[in-house]
């Protein structure tokens, strides 16, 4: 609550300082660059980079991206130490969403979520407060939280619970449940964890 409080005041003091982001409220949709919106953002996937978008409510895509997530090349498991940091360091994003995300086929992007993401194929985030929950895939660079997918979740940063088949994380304080864990300690079947 505290998060999508001080995300609403910076809104609102962004617009007010004449900053190029515009603030709508009740419905707008999360498509149009440099928008903060207060209520629902809708839209049916967003591939566009560089949107500078924050929804503080409910972000509905009809569609979403996640529909390819379960092809992604990589898994941010794989991001070297060195590469990691100028990531982190990077304080742009694409989408941030402080509230639900519910996207039919998932999202993949560059994504900060506080709060519950839901994407039914896959999802790949930047960042993500809260819950995320997807069938087949659920990637994350940082994850703290839980983590769930029927099949295969990974994280770089994962600090909280994972749920699925297939579990990984780089760098992990918390508890991974599945057929096969595997963090920076060790692998081991049907729970890992690193306290």
């Amino acid at each position: 609550m505290k998060t999508i409080l001080t995300s609403f005041i910076a809104c609102i003091a962004l617009t007010a300082s004449a900053q190029k982001r515009k603030t709508y409220f009740p419905v707008w949709t999360f498509q149009q660059s440099n928008t903060c919106i207060n209520g629902i953002s809708a839209g049916l996937w967003n591939f566009k980079e560089d949107r500078n978008t924050v929804t503080n409510g409910i972000r509905i895509a009809l569609i979403g991206e996640g529909i390819i997530a379960p092809f992604a090349p990589t898994s941010p498991s794989y991001i070297e130490d060195s590469s990691f940091k100028k990531i982190i360091n990077i304080k742009q994003f694409g989408e941030k969403i402080n509230g639900i995300n519910i996207a039919a086929t998932g999202n993949l992007n560059d994504y900060v979520i506080n709060g519950i993401s839901l994407g039914y194929i896959g999802q790949i985030n930047s960042r993500v407060n809260g819950i995320s929950a997807a069938s087949f895939v659920n990637y994350a660079v940082i994850h703290n939280g839980i983590q769930f997918a029927i099949f295969f979740n990974d994280a770089y940063i994962m600090r909280g619970l994972q749920i699925g088949i297939f579990n990984t994380s780089k760098h992990t304080k918390g508890v991974q449940i599945g057929v096969w864990n595997k963090n920076e300690k060790r692998k081991l079947p049907i729970i890992n964890w690193n306290l």
